[in-house]
């Protein structure tokens, strides 16, 4: 077994290594979109919506749902508290769903993402009437609680490990 403990401890510290720096390090951020349906200025739940930023590569990718909205004149992630308006900090192409946006300030936004909210101005409503799209609809970014997958090779160099050792052991018994 002695022979075999060398090899196992290097394979299982490389793997862990190896997995720490593979590791991504996305942020997702969940996005309800409110908006103004009606003369009195009520805010109603129109759409939802999710912002992934990667701050290593300063990449974004993004995606919103919001029903009878398919053609936006603005899309953005400003700064600004909830109920504050604020500057465009990123502009999102002005489209609903969109990957491979590169920007400076994105890991500034991961930073503080309950201080950033992004607005959607849609250029035409098809389904929902009396819209006040020149208000837009808003959402503020809110972290998403999702679990982190482990990454598949600290889960190889474990079954590795224990593959090793249960067959030395059955070698050492008989």
């Amino acid at each position: 077994m002695n022979k075999y403990l060398g090899p196992i401890l290097g394979l299982t510290l490389l793997s862990i290594v190896a997995c720490r720096d593979a590791q991504a390090t996305i942020s997702t951020y969940l996005v309800t979109l409110y908006g103004s349906i009606d003369a009195t200025g009520s805010t109603s739940i129109l759409g939802h919506g999710t912002v992934s930023i990667d701050p290593d590569e300063y990449q974004l990718s993004w995606s919103f749902d919001v029903p009878g909205i398919s053609d936006l004149k603005e899309a953005s992630i400003r700064s600004g508290p909830p109920g504050l308006s604020g500057p465009q900090v990123v502009r999102l192409r002005n489209e609903m769903h969109g990957s491979g946006l590169r920007d400076g300030d994105l890991a500034t936004i991961v930073l503080h993402p309950n201080d950033y909210y992004v607005l959607l101005r849609p250029r035409i409503i098809t389904s929902i009437t009396n819209v006040r799209a020149y208000r837009g609809l808003r959402g503020q970014l809110a972290e998403s609680t999702a679990v982190p997958e482990p990454t598949t090779l600290t889960l190889l160099g474990v079954a590795m490990v224990g593959g090793t050792l249960a067959k030395a052991r059955r070698r050492k018994r008989a």
